[in-house]
């Protein structure tokens, strides 16, 4: 009996566009909501916290859900650290399959604990290539965590996986925030070790980043609970410095939670202070509640994977707090906030520009 010789499947020629696995992703969505599938819920049920950004006015009289994609077309605004978000006219190779493609979520499927599951690396090495077709498939990772810059989980993800990842091949939870950069000014980033988040959103165009450690450097009786170190005073940004006086001189366009915060009683004070502040404006209060700055989350994860036996709280645990203590502070008022990451729609579109 002859043996038989596995066919390489038929590749369709690719196309001089980057639209067609968009248009398969929007198809999907269609597809989905024709059966009956509604998308995941937000906190709040109002249009204006959907999953994606909101739309309004800036100075310039530009909305931001223009500046959600203006980068597109930005060069200056483009990190080096960070994947290119405009789409890129495919080049053709040989052996790579060119009408479909993989995102792979990372934290409880690819690695557990810091360390892969059992199947990972195979699977790896299956899409790199290693299979009968000779094909190689492309991917991306998508993962909820964050705290470092793209660079460096895409080593660590190297060494884990066996394989080589590119940054362009990796979206942290605060990767689409780097679109944020040329809307605002003066921002407050939370979460993450020591200064490496201020680091990784000045690298994204961010260009005046406040720490919660900067503004109880300032002012230690903001969060009385919390002692700052020695290393944290010195690494800590002098907010009172040159022509700001005091702190009600410096107003906070916007807030961002860049990873899951290891001091939330402190960060949860400095959050609220501003979230019910006027106009963002530092140690003042609004008499309305409905003045704060938006806030945005990377993600809305309130359980993870980690190497416990049991699943952690994650940062979407901190976002209901924040706004469960809104609401008990505020007279009752809504906190409206936003949320990046895995199952967010805004966060695949943008998985799907990158692809």
């Amino acid at each position: 009996m002859p043996m038989l010789t596995p066919q390489r499947p038929e590749m369709n020629s690719r196309q001089v566009s980057s639209s067609s696995f968009a248009d398969s992703f929007e198809a999907a969505r269609s597809k989905l909501s024709e059966l009956g599938f509604k998308e995941p819920e937000d906190i709040d049920s109002d249009e204006n916290t959907s999953l994606s950004p909101p739309s309004s006015q800036n100075d310039s009289g530009e909305s931001s859900d223009d500046l959600y994609s203006a980068s597109e077309s930005d060069e200056t605004s483009q990190s080096p650290i960070s994947p290119v978000t405009n789409p890129v006219t495919p080049v053709s190779e040989p052996n790579v399959a060119d009408n479909f493609a993989f995102a792979i979520d990372i934290n409880g499927v690819l690695i557990r604990g810091g360390r892969p599951t059992p199947e990972a690396i195979e699977a790896m090495k299956v899409l790199n290539g290693e299979n009968e077709f000779g094909i190689k498939v492309p991917c991306i990772f998508l993962t909820n965590g964050g705290g470092k810059f793209e660079t460096e989980r895409c080593h660590d993800l190297s060494q884990q996986l066996e394989i080589e990842v590119s940054h362009r091949q990796f979206i942290c939870g605060h990767t689409p925030m780097r679109e944020f950069a040329s809307k605002y000014g003066a921002v407050l980033v939370v979460g993450g070790e020591g200064q490496k988040c201020r680091e990784v959103a000045q690298s994204y165009g961010f260009r005046d980043v406040i720490t919660p450690g900067d503004i109880i450097k300032a002012n230690s009786h903001t969060a009385p609970f919390r002692k700052l170190t020695n290393t944290e005073i010195e690494n800590a940004r002098d907010l009172l410095e040159g022509r700001t006086k005091k702190l009600s001189d410096i107003v906070v366009e916007a807030i961002f939670v860049f990873a899951d915060s290891g001091y939330w009683a402190s960060d949860l004070q400095i959050m609220l202070d501003i979230a019910q502040s006027k106009g963002g404006r530092l140690e003042t209060r609004s008499e309305t509640f409905d003045e704060g700055p938006p806030i945005y989350f990377s993600h809305s994860d309130v359980l993870w994977s980690a190497a416990h036996e049991h699943v952690r709280l994650g940062m979407g645990a901190l976002r209901k707090i924040v706004h469960t203590v809104f609401e008990d502070t505020s007279g009752g008022r809504k906190l409206k906030t936003h949320a990046f990451g895995k199952p967010q729609v805004s966060t695949f579109e943008f998985a799907t520009r990158l692809l």
